[in-house]
């Protein structure tokens, strides 16, 4: 009786262990199947925009990873040529898709960019592995923000894609949307850092080749960025007055000085502005006539 009450346990035991074994063989076959979406954050994103279409957070995060990726090994590739991605699931949707023609146009479209794949147009466009996974973020980003207005993560990282492509007018825009919704964030801190340098040099550059429309026209971006640093308005002064624009010249002298009224610069440039540049007549005193 024991023998057989020992037996029907070990059964007992036995059953249980392969009830248990097979539901862990399946769960475990959904988490390795998830794991290998987790075996980058980039997959996993990109998988989840697909299952979530219109989860603002799930957008948002793999439009972010497409930036990311654009600047991998894997997409410095000149057009037409092979990607090479370390995970081939998603290689045919990063390169068959199309950029809306419109989003070229300089200006900001706050439309989704991406078209049904269209051979023809893919080839005409003749992007690089770069650019198209740069577009390919800023897809997800506007869908995102589309579905929620003051997402700032979303601009953040839709300007971010815009520098990177170059795109000045619209890194613009959307920085400065998402400084209006969130004026003290860091990460825009650190992207206005780097970006304002960027455009003094731009600016110095252009001025050393004697192309002072070209500096003016990279110091404007500059002030429009951050208004409340001197030096981009005394060296948009200097460009203006270099371009005999003496008016504009003094104008952007007396924002540098009002932000600091010991600008040296800004003080010296300005001793060099006569009244007769600013088309500004001496007044003369009138002698009495003797008769």
């Amino acid at each position: 009786m024991e023998k057989a009450q020992n037996i029907s346990i070990s059964i007992r035991k036995t059953a249980l262990i392969g009830f248990l074994a097979a539901v862990v063989f399946l769960y475990g076959c959904k988490a390795w199947e998830r794991n290998w979406d987790w075996k980058s954050d980039i997959t996993l994103f990109i998988k989840d925009a697909n299952t979530m279409p219109n989860s603002v957070l799930v957008l948002g995060n793999a439009g972010a990873r497409w930036i990311d990726l654009a600047d991998t090994k894997w997409f410095n590739k000149k057009p037409g040529e092979e990607a090479n991605l370390p995970f081939s699931t998603y290689k045919d949707e990063m390169l068959d898709f199309v950029v809306n023609d419109s989003e070229f146009v300089s200006g900001v479209n706050k439309k989704k960019i991406i078209l049904p794949y269209d051979e023809k147009k893919f080839k005409e466009q003749n992007l690089t592995m770069r650019q198209r996974s740069l577009y390919k973020g800023i897809s997800y980003l506007k869908h995102a923000t589309s579905l929620h207005p003051r997402y700032v993560n979303g601009y953040l990282n839709l300007g971010l894609a815009y520098y990177k492509l170059k795109r000045d007018r619209e890194a613009l825009y959307f920085w400065k949307h998402a400084e209006r919704l969130y004026p003290n964030n860091p990460y825009l801190k650190n992207y206005y850092i780097v970006y304002y340098n960027e455009l003094l040099q731009r600016g110095y550059q252009k001025a050393q080749r004697g192309r002072s429309d070209s500096a003016a026209y990279e110091l404007n971006k500059a002030v429009v960025l951050d208004r409340y640093n001197p030096e981009g308005w005394y060296n948009l002064g200097g460009a203006y007055f270099n371009l005999g624009q003496y008016r504009k010249s003094k104008e952007c002298l007396q924002e540098a000085l009002k932000l600091n009224p010991n600008h040296a610069n800004s003080l010296q440039l300005m001793k060099n502005i006569t009244p007769q540049m600013l088309g500004e007549a001496p007044v003369v005193a009138s002698v009495p006539v003797k008769n």
